[in-house]
């Protein structure tokens, strides 16, 4: 019988709005009841007197308070050691002298438990309990700042504050349970309110401090992604436009992208015209509805990083991935490579390293037949230059000391330096040249304007334009013609 499943898929980030809800709940809840009843501080705190007994006989507790409740004073009794020893704390002053104290167990005369020892009488002012409060707090406080200046110098800043807010949490949750149900709070309540402040501080510098073997966990739960993710979707031809319509599964991509916000800029929309005179230069281009760009990492700095998510990118026809640098510490985003899931480890190194999916390096270090996308020019080494588009790749054909071959997406075959960097394997959403819109509506939403054949125009507008069957010779829409005469001046 299993009680507990090895692997199972729990959605914890899916119920973090929930969750963080339900604590913020507590905690608000947690301050009124302080606000409210207060906290139900000890003698360390509020000052009283400690009384050591020693009695001639063993004697029970319940006795104890029986007797002195006929004194008609708030008395805290406890054993220690043995049972002859008795710990008498209270608050009322007329226990606060020997005189009184011993006129006080008087009551304990002639009820067989034989002579009583006044081994210690401590009285605590409420000066002192002041000060102790003071000293608490100041050291609850300095353990918060102090993690907050460790995680900010290791990490950043962000992670700081939201180490803070948990450690927070912990402490006022469990303060207001101690007000709610009135617990006396003495100097081993304070120790123990620092023992979770350090078992929290523990998981809180863990979990920050070793992102790689808990997002590595994610690689479990995401086996099939990149299978799933290919997957063509038909519609039900309920409408016209969705008579024909065929998509690409996206439902196991990020939607948000809230860790790079700062990554995300708006860009100018262009309609193809030209500057100076508004006629059109670039064909089928213009309208379309607001969008965002998104920042890709093209350079080849070296990293050592895990994927995060994989995400939907409206101006790329491939997926992205949202990684997290070990190294350095901070988050980007790359093309996706087809089968890097999140949980995957990739990196960037010019040196020859594992050669595996997602891994970018030079083209020296990649073994000759290999496939790979996002090259670099040899003229300009800081910027990706061919197979950026989804689904496509580049092979390696010969390697040389100096030139290696390599055939591009188009099939025309080049020479490039060996210090060319560029990624293993094959850009993903391999399937995007399968998919059909449905309707020329989401085609003018993505900013592409409609083809037009200039027969169905005007005279005005093209040369074809008012032809009926026959009567003219194909041309271009300026008028040259493009059969049977040359259309390159070889001089």
């Amino acid at each position: 019988m299993e009680l507990f499943k090895e692997q199972s898929n729990i959605n914890f980030m899916g119920m973090r709005k929930i969750t963080g809800s339900i604590s913020l709940l507590l905690c608000l809840i947690s301050i009124a009841i302080i606000a409210i009843k207060g906290m139900a501080f000890g003698l360390e705190f509020t000052g009283g007197t400690q009384v050591e007994l020693r009695f001639e006989n063993p004697i029970e507790l319940s006795v104890v308070r029986e007797k002195l409740k006929q004194l008609g004073s708030d008395v805290r009794v406890q054993q220690y050691g043995t049972k002859k020893d008795v710990l008498i704390r209270t608050s009322d002053p007329i226990w606060s002298s020997e005189e009184s104290v011993t006129k006080n167990l008087s009551v304990f005369e002639h009820s067989g438990y034989g002579e009583i020892d006044i081994r210690r009488i401590e009285y605590v002012g409420s000066e002192v309990g002041h000060q102790l409060a003071e000293q608490g707090g100041l050291a609850v406080l300095m353990a918060i700042l102090s993690t907050m200046v460790y995680i900010a110098l290791r990490f950043e800043y962000r992670f700081a504050i939201s180490a803070a807010v948990a450690l927070m949490h912990d402490s006022i949750i469990v303060l207001g349970i101690f007000s709610l149900f009135q617990f006396e709070f003495d100097l081993a309540t304070l120790a123990s309110v620092l023992a979770v402040l350090g078992y929290s501080l523990n998981d809180t510098i863990i979990i920050k401090d070793d992102p790689q073997s808990i997002l590595y966990e994610l690689k479990h739960f995401t086996s099939g992604f990149n299978i799933d993710i290919m997957k063509l979707i038909k519609l039900n031809p309920t409408t016209n436009g969705t008579r024909h319509q065929l998509n690409i599964k996206k439902s196991l991509l990020s939607k948000t992208n809230k860790l790079l916000k700062n990554s995300i800029v708006g860009f100018k929309k262009f309609s193809g015209r030209s500057a100076l005179n508004g006629k059109i230069s670039v064909w089928h281009k213009g309208s379309g509805c607001k969008s965002n760009f998104r920042k890709i990492n093209f350079t080849n700095s070296s990293f050592k990083s895990i994927v995060i998510c994989i995400m939907y990118d409206p101006n790329r026809n491939s997926f992205i991935s949202l990684n997290f640098d070990f190294k350095n510490n901070y988050f980007f985003q790359t093309l996706s490579t087809n089968f890097v899931y999140p949980g995957s480890l990739i990196s960037c190194t010019s040196f020859s390293n594992e050669l595996s999916l997602g891994n970018r390096t030079k083209l020296q270090n990649i073994p000759t037949g290999s496939l790979v996308h996002s090259l670099t020019n040899s003229f300009m080494i800081d910027k990706v230059c061919f197979a950026r588009s989804a689904g496509t790749f580049c092979q390696i054909l010969q390697k040389s000391s100096n030139l290696i071959k390599v055939r591009l997406p188009s099939g025309k075959i080049i020479d490039l330096l060996p210090s060319v960097y560029g990624t293993i394997g094959v850009l993903s959403n391999a399937k995007h040249n399968l998919v059909c819109l449905g309707k020329a509506g989401r085609n003018r939403l993505l900013g592409k304007r409609p083809t037009v054949r200039g027969v169905a125009m005007n005279p005005v507008d093209h040369p074809h334009g008012g032809r009926t069957n026959g009567g003219r010779p194909s041309v271009t829409p300026w008028g040259i013609p493009t059969k049977g005469k040359p259309t390159v001046n070889k001089k």
